[in-house]
């Protein structure tokens, strides 16, 4: 390596904090080490870089489950009325009501099913299916002209 003095203990510590808490400045802290110098080190340290990776892909993994859950599942979330918490008149307990973010969902269907749900040229969805306008009937096919109701 060059010039980068970091010990086998400060290596240790920083991945075990990057592990519990994916945020290299706390990581840092907890190793007592510098940004630069671990930066410095995770290039120079094929080694050191290739666990680091690991340890990140390993926490967006575990983030990406916990957006799946929230598009799943939605958050309960407190029924506010005029700034006050309103309460069931039978059960004297609060009222919740349950919250979806559509946006989430839209980006993990995207993200997952692309050929699906990316934005088209056209600024649509794809669809599993294509439209197709339908053809005109010919006389014989038409039939008698109804009213509309």
């Amino acid at each position: 390596m060059q010039g980068v003095k970091i010990s086998a203990r400060q290596k240790a510590a920083f991945i075990a904090a990057l592990s519990r808490e994916p945020n290299v400045a706390a990581a840092c802290k907890a190793a007592k080490v510098g940004r630069s110098a671990i930066y410095a080190l995770k290039r120079e340290n094929e080694e050191f870089s290739e666990l680091w990776d690991e340890v990140m892909q390993t926490a967006v993994d575990d983030l990406e489950g916990e957006a799946f859950n929230l598009a799943r599942h939605g958050t309960l979330e407190p029924v506010v009325s005029a700034g006050k918490l309103i309460f069931d008149p039978d059960t004297r307990k609060p009222m919740f009501v349950k919250k979806v973010i559509p946006a989430l969902i839209l980006r993990l269907l995207t993200a997952h099913r692309p050929e699906k749900y990316a934005p088209q040229p056209s600024g649509q969805a794809a669809l599993p299916f294509e439209l197709t306008p339908d053809p005109e009937p010919t006389p014989d096919e038409a039939g008698p002209s109804k009213p509309l109701l």
